[in-house]
């Protein structure tokens, strides 16, 4: 400590990054990472007021944010001083140094950020649109978009410039262009924001571009190209700037998902009962992909085309053992999820893949919240007796069952309960009655359960248990005591609406149960 005292602030900034390092490459306990990052900060602080680069406040809240360190006065004194003479210091920083506090701040407690922004963030905002994309490189981008979408920030002049500037970057990483299409998508979900259709066009073919290389790379080596996998986001870059990770792949089908590309790309590709569109839409796709002109060939194609290279190079990456094992639970869920909305053709061996890597690890280490989507997205997808593609669905979904029994479905919210009941519905599975019982395990939590519902939840839940043959009393009458309160109850303002197709199911499902359900609940 006397020693940190001792050193020069640029100095300091190395401490700091080089215990994040440390932390990285070796198992250090985090308690003995906080007390060192509790030193530095003391020795900082005195240095703060009279820091001169925006650098020197921006790597200690890096190095904060990456072993979440939040302690002491050191991220306010250094947030008041970047805003002091009007953000004077960002005024000069560079596009790197804006990504890092942008990516940082992203990652710190809301109560940090409202106590010391001091309208920071708005005046990096402003230093950024003022910077030409020579002065952003595909990193500050990607990391200042994510934590934008981090954020559920919805500054649309900075998303587009942000967009722009990274589309111009002939040498993108991959990491920089999967991260960047993963926050549009997330940004569009959260805030509504869309990218403008040249700089998604453009985004999409430098993607598809990229996934060519890899394809190239994998003939002349007969295997997908191999790179450790890489954490989402942060301010190293990676060692090999041409490959895409697992999670990377997930993330861009996620984000093409997000952003719209589904309903386009159905337009494109055709309907069932237009087979001969649907046969020429997919040859002009698969012709894109074959001469790499897709950015000249409008929106939706490029788009599409990236979709289908995507889904054929997870594919691929499944095949393989060591591959497959980078994908953790929430990326199989999100990509199964993203498959449910972009429907891309010639997609069931990627989905049955899916379903296969699930199925061989058991489901373990899936939350109740992914064991849901998957379940949802492989029922909605025709995951289920009559299918032609697929094999044994039953057993795979008596084992999916089986997972969410175990794991903690105690703590799934509503929601995640109706899409566990309503994939079973569609696919005529009755899970054993342990998963049942969960949910009336004490009247407490079913009573907390039902209480967080919709009108329209509880409709689909009582529609999903009624064709199963299930019937639970104490659940049936909870859900139908909160459905009559969310139609009947209340100022009419708060009313909730609910479509005269659900209101007949609802009736049906109770008069299925039986004439006594119907009957005890006709008042």
């Amino acid at each position: 400590e006397d020693r940190a005292r001792e050193l020069r602030p640029e100095d300091l900034c190395a401490e700091f990054s080089k215990a994040v390092k440390l932390s990285q490459e070796h198992a250090v306990a985090s308690q003995l990472l906080h007390s060192t990052l509790e030193q530095l900060s003391a020795a900082y602080l005195p240095h703060v007021p009279h820091l001169t680069q925006a650098q020197h406040c921006t790597i200690p809240l890096w190095a904060c944010a990456k072993v979440d360190y939040w302690r002491g006065d050191l991220t306010n004194s250094l947030l008041q001083r970047l805003g002091q003479d009007d953000c004077g210091l960002l005024k000069q920083a560079t596009g790197q140094t804006h990504g890092m506090l942008w990516w940082s701040l992203s990652k710190a407690p809301r109560q940090e950020l409202a106590a010391g922004d001091g309208g920071v963030l708005h005046g990096s905002a402003a230093c950024i649109l003022r910077m030409p994309a020579q002065q952003l490189d595909s990193q500050a981008c990607s990391n200042t978009l994510l934590a934008c979408a981090r954020l559920q920030h919805r500054h649309a002049p900075l998303l587009h410039h942000l967009t722009s500037c990274l589309v111009q970057q002939p040498d993108a990483s991959c990491q920089a262009l999967a991260n960047s299409l993963y926050a549009l998508g997330e940004l569009a979900e959260g805030c509504g924001h869309k990218p403008r259709d040249q700089d998604l066009r453009k985004l999409a073919a430098a993607v598809l571009a990229r996934l060519q290389q890899q394809q190239q790379q994998q003939q002349q080596h007969k295997k997908p190209a191999r790179q450790q996998p890489q954490v989402q986001d942060g301010n190293k870059a990676s060692a090999n700037t041409h490959v895409f990770t697992e999670p990377a792949l997930a993330n861009m089908l996620l984000g093409f998902a997000k952003l719209g590309v589904s309903s386009k790309e159905r337009k494109l590709t055709g309907c069932r009962g237009q087979p001969a569109a649907a046969g020429r839409a997919k040859a002009q796709l698969q012709g894109l992909i074959r001469t790499s002109h897709a950015g000249a060939a409008g929106d939706e194609y490029t788009a599409a085309a990236a979709v289908q290279q995507t889904c054929s190079e997870l594919h691929l990456r499944l095949q393989h053992p060591v591959h497959a094992q980078a994908f953790v639970p929430q990326h199989l869920a999100n990509t199964l999820w993203a498959l449910e909305r972009l429907r891309p053709p010639d997609s069931e061996a990627l989905v049955q893949a899916l379903a296969d890597e699930c199925r061989r690890r058991r489901f373990a280490g899936f939350s109740a919240h992914d064991i849901s989507i998957v379940i949802s997205a492989h029922a909605k997808m025709g995951f289920g007796e009559a299918s032609a593609h697929y094999t044994g669905p039953q057993p795979w979904y008596a084992a999916a069952a089986k997972a969410a029994a175990a794991s903690d479905c105690m703590q799934a919210g509503i929601g995640d309960w109706c899409a566990l009941w309503d994939a079973f519905a569609r696919v005529r599975h009755r899970p054993a009655p342990d998963l049942l019982r969960l949910m009336v395990q004490s009247e407490e939590e079913l009573k907390a359960l039902c209480s967080s519902s919709h009108a329209q939840q509880c409709s689909n839940l009582l529609w999903a248990l009624a064709n199963l043959g299930l019937y639970e009393q104490r659940l049936v009458d909870a859900l139908v005591g909160r459905l009559g309160e969310r139609l009947m109850l209340g100022k009419r303002k708060q009313r909730e609406l609910l479509s005269n197709m659900a209101l007949v199911n609802s009736l049906w499902a109770l008069a299925v149960m039986g004439p006594q359900v119907l009957s005890r609940h006709s008042g």
